[in-house]
């Protein structure tokens, strides 16, 4: 078959002056939605676990004048009921303000893994084992929940990285992870797991020694908690920080290849020049 060069065939896509043609991008960087910054979103999980961290040290504080309290009764001393009512109100009204910052926390912290994960297509991830939306719902999946939120985290971390996808054509999956991962999810599960103990144990307490023992696993689980915490605030500022850098580096190359960032969502462009002549006008 003879191809004509004034009439080229409608719907070959690999022709440039088809209406229907769009060069390729930089390391085949197709954008399915925006890139959304999720600076915002990061710094506002990080306050909030760099909060809970200082209720942890108050906690604490609290659990060491429990700890004085009880040692005394322990030793013999009567305490009064004003000082016994004085140091069971405190320490409830911080449990509260526990759980509550807790509650704050860790929604902030799943609508950040959801724009994450959301923005790798956009780095130009593919092959990704997950969804956004299950990247969320597995924290909430019994038994699933166990390694699931791990596993998302890896997954957003390696196609994050700005040393793939970006001069070359290695994939995202070749990237390495990082020790870090590992250690903020263990100390995560080993602090939920002591904070369910004093719960649990808390309810059978009935002597002076039970409630030390008690108030004793207690300040290991706050110890536990802000080490756990601060490890959060680092993966989410690293990873924050590996999806701004390379977004920039992503809009570089196509700037520099093809003069103008990646599409947007949106209208579509205006089609390129027509093959033939103008139309002419009567």
């Amino acid at each position: 078959m003879t191809n004509d060069p004034n009439n080229p065939p409608v719907n070959d896509p690999n022709i440039p002056n088809n209406p229907i043609y769009q060069p390729p991008m930089a390391n085949s960087y197709v954008q399915i939605k925006p890139f959304e910054s999720g600076h915002t979103r990061a710094l506002f999980v990080m306050i909030f676990l760099a909060a809970g961290i200082l209720l942890n040290v108050v906690s604490i504080f609290s659990d060491f004048m429990q700890i004085s309290m009880l040692s005394a009764v322990a030793a013999g001393r009567t305490i009064s009921a004003e000082e016994a009512d004085v140091n069971d109100s405190r320490q409830a009204l911080i449990a509260i303000v526990q759980v509550l910052g807790y509650i704050v926390t860790a929604i902030g912290f799943l609508i950040w893994i959801h724009r994450a994960h959301r923005n790798l297509p956009a780095l130009g991830a593919k092959n990704l084992e997950f969804t956004p939306g299950w990247a969320v719902g597995g924290f909430f999946v019994p038994f699933l929940n166990l390694f699931r939120p791990y596993k998302v985290t890896v997954e957003i971390w390696k196609a994050s990285s700005p040393e793939f996808g970006v001069s070359d054509d290695i994939f995202w999956e070749y990237a390495a992870s990082s020790p870090l991962l590992g250690f903020w999810w263990g100390s995560w599960i080993i602090s939920n797991i002591l904070g369910r103990l004093v719960g649990k144990l808390s309810v059978g307490a009935k002597s002076a020694d039970d409630f030390l023992s008690v108030t004793w696993l207690s300040i290991a689980s706050n110890i536990v908690s802000m080490l756990a915490a601060v490890l959060a605030i680092t993966v989410v500022w690293l990873i924050d920080k590996r999806q701004e850098e390379k977004h920039r580096l992503l809009l570089a190359a196509n700037t520099q290849q093809w003069g103008a960032p990646p599409p947007q969502w949106g209208p579509p462009p205006p089609p390129p020049q027509q093959w033939g002549p103008p139309p002419q006008q009567e």
